[in-house]
């Protein structure tokens, strides 16, 4: 990776560029990532000109990238994920957001754990894994289809107790939870 040693010989200049921008200690961290991005997603052609210079608009279109998703990042958090069409995303900002949000959780736990072991399990494993439904096959040799319809029915269920509670969260009607 000569082209990447190339790229962090400005090291200095691209954490001046980022600090710049107001992340301040977080430049550096920035800096190291985008290196592993490169490393991982590119190649010498898009860094390095003919001449063998950097090419710094690069680098700094990747930085300022990088930069604009650590802030919208940062700013959202994901709260709840019941199935499609519910999904919440927002800053946690006051007290009364919070409480609900914990209400929410607590409820859709209490409902979980009611289901019987089967469809319990294989929702968690679905909703608390990076897993696919198709990894979970072949994980576990349960077949597709019994996985689709489970997880289905199972956002149906929570959709069906938690429903009009969501509505309330995402409204900002906290008191009605």
């Amino acid at each position: 990776m000569e082209w990447l040693t190339k790229v962090a010989k400005h090291h200095k200049e691209w954490v001046s560029v980022v600090r710049s921008w107001g992340v301040g200690e977080l430049s550096e961290d920035l800096v190291q990532e985008m290196y592993l991005r490169l490393h991982k997603y590119s190649n010498e052609s898009k860094f390095i000109d003919e001449h063998g210079h950097v090419n710094k608009f690069y680098v700094y279109v990747t930085l300022r990238n990088m930069f604009h998703l650590y802030n919208s990042d940062k700013k959202k958090i994901e709260k709840v994920r019941i199935g499609d069409g519910f999904e919440c995303y927002d800053i946690v900002s006051d007290i009364e957001e919070q409480h609900g949000y914990e209400l929410i959780i607590q409820k859709a736990e209490q409902e979980i754990d009611s289901w019987d072991w089967y469809d319990r399990k294989l929702f968690r494993l679905y909703v608390n894994t990076d897993m696919s439904m198709r990894d979970i096959e072949k994980e576990t040799n349960i077949s597709l289809t019994s996985i689709f319809n489970t997880i289905k029915n199972c956002r149906a269920r929570l959709n069906q107790e938690l429903g009009e509670d969501f509505q309330d969260y995402c409204n900002g009607d906290f008191d009605r939870i």
